[in-house]
């Protein structure tokens, strides 16, 4: 298999600034500090005797949301996991081609439909991959990506990422991330206290060109 690099396609994957129309449209976990300086989610059901919960899902596709995935490409989710139990995934509802082989952690495997996999959590940060084919023809329905969490379980989730490969990159925010969290500081009354000799329209010029040339440094 070719290995091809593209851009983060989760949006608040670092779970800062999330908005439900935005990023994480089922979200309900606990923020707390995870990997490598990076944010998490954990999201505990250690009490429960049955059943499961989803806290955190997105959609990965959908026409109206400019959010494509192409068909017949190979796509890598990755993510950190620990805590206790297992947590559940799913690349949801018809995006994955079964007939033809995937990878688990790396392993080749044949893949359920609804990208149903149950992965094993232990006390340690552990980075899972789980890399598929998509469709030759993608339904228009939206395809989405959700972690559930079964009962007797506590997981922590960090860095999930998810792109276009048959590996998985380093870790980054998408571009539209970058954009956000360059405007919400744009946003900031010291922006224009601090460049009291320019006008607005100078100053929203040179923060145009200042994110401009972040988010040429960002392979899309």
């Amino acid at each position: 298999l070719g290995d091809v690099y593209k851009r983060q396609i989760l949006r608040c994957s670092n779970f800062k600034n999330n908005n439900t129309s935005y990023g994480w449209n089922n979200f309900s976990g606990k923020v707390v500090d995870g990997y490598l300086g990076e944010k998490a989610v954990n999201i505990d059901n250690s009490t429960a005797t049955s059943g499961y919960i989803d806290r955190l899902g997105q959609i990965i596709h959908q026409n109206s949301d400019n959010k494509i995935m192409e068909a017949s490409q190979w796509y890598t989710l990755s993510f950190y996991a620990k805590g206790s139990g297992t947590v559940r995934s799913h690349i949801y509802p018809s995006i994955i081609d079964t007939n033809v082989k995937g990878f688990v952690d790396n392993n080749e495997r044949l893949l359920a439909g609804d990208g149903y996999l149950d992965w094993k959590l232990t006390n340690e940060w552990v980075r899972h991959t789980y890399t598929f084919k998509t469709k030759a023809s993608i339904q228009s329905v939206a395809q989405n990506l959700l972690f559930r969490v079964p009962f007797a379980s506590n997981v922590f989730i960090c860095m999930p990422q998810l792109e276009m490969g048959t590996k998985a990159s380093a870790y980054t925010i998408s571009p539209e991330d970058v954009a956000l969290s360059i405007d919400l500081k744009a946003s900031k009354t010291d922006v224009y206290t601090k460049s009291e000799t320019y006008t607005k329209a100078q100053t929203d010029s040179a923060i145009k060109i200042a994110k401009d040339s972040i988010l040429s440094l960002i392979h899309i």
